[in-house]
C-alpha cells in the first residue's frame, strides 16, 4: 500500500497526493461493502431505555458513511433518511460564495427507508466474530398472537445439542405485522431468549407488540436469528 512521504524543502501539492489520502478510505469502504448490509453502525449510536435516547455516531448506509447526530426521546420504530449539510463557505473566482465541503448525514423521517433499532448490526460484531467456528441460524417463529393478555410467549425448537445451544450469541428477532408491510426488532415491550430445547419470543402487556397489529394467526410472525458453534 502506498502512502504519502513527508520531506523537508517544500513542493507544490498535486492531485495524486490527495489520492493517497483517499486510498485508505477506499479500502475501509471496500470492507464495509463486502459485509453485504444496507445499514451498519460503525461506531456510537448507543440505545438506552430512557425515552428512547440514541447517542451520536457514524453509520454505513446505502453504500456511504454518514453522520448521525443522536436523538433524545425517540419514538420506535425509528427510521432514517439521508441528508446533506454544506460546510465552509468560501468566495470563488467567479465571485460567488459556495460551500467547499459537505457532511453526509442521516436523520429521522417517518417515511425513511432504513429502520434503526437495537437489532441494527454493528461493525464491531463482525470484527469480533470468529468466522472459522461460528455459524448463523435463522428459525421461523410461526403463528403468534402477540396481543393477548400477557405476558405471552412462543417457544420454537432450535434442534441444537446440549453443547451447541450454550454457545449461542447475538440473539435477535424480526417481527412482522399482520398486514406484512412492516418489520420490527425486539425492543421495549418484548424479548427473546434461548434455552436447552428452544428459543422463546416474549410479548409483554402494554408493550409495543400488544396491539391489534400483531394478533393475526394466519401468517408467520417473523424469524429468530443467532450464531452458535457447531459440535
Amino acid at each position: 500500500m502506498e502512502r504519502l512521504k513527508a520531506n523537508t524543502g517544500g513542493r507544490p501539492l498535486k492531485n495524486e497526493d490527495l489520492q493517497l489520502y483517499f486510498q485508505s478510505f477506499e479500502l475501509f469502504e471496500g470492507l464495509l461493502k463486502d459485509l453485504g448490509e444496507d445499514l451498519i453502525i460503525v461506531y456510537g449510536c448507543e440505545f438506552t431505555e430512557v425515552g428512547i435516547d440514541i447517542s451520536a455516531g457514524v453509520v454505513w448506509v446505502d453504500g456511504e458513511l454518514r453522520v448521525f447526530d443522536g436523538v433524545a426521546g425517540a419514538s420506535l420504530p425509528y427510521k432514517l433518511t439521508k441528508s446533506v449539510t454544506d460546510n465552509k463557505l468560501r468566495p470563488y473566482f467567479d465571485g460567488v460564495t459556495k460551500a467547499t465541503s459537505e457532511t453526509l448525514k442521516v436523520s429521522a423521517d417517518a417515511g425513511g427507508a432504513w429502520q434503526f433499532d437495537v437489532n441494527t448490526p454493528r461493525l464491531s460484531e463482525y470484527l469480533n466474530r470468529n468466522t472459522d467456528r461460528y455459524v448463523r441460524k435463522t428459525i421461523d417463529i410461526g403463528t403468534f398472537d402477540m396481543s393477548s393478555t400477557g405476558p405471552v410467549t412462543k417457544s420454537i425448537n432450535h434442534n441444537l445439542s446440549a453443547d451447541e445451544w450454550k454457545t449461542a450469541r447475538g440473539l435477535t428477532a424480526d417481527i412482522i405485522n399482520d398486514t406484512q408491510t412492516e418489520k420490527y426488532g425486539i425492543y421495549t415491550g418484548g424479548d427473546v431468549s434461548i434455552g436447552s430445547a428452544s428459543v422463546t419470543v416474549i410479548s409483554t402487556p402494554a408493550g409495543f407488540f400488544d396491539s391489534a397489529s400483531f394478533q393475526g394467526t394466519a401468517i408467520n410472525r417473523g424469524t429468530v436469528s443467532f450464531e452458535y458453534i457447531p459440535d
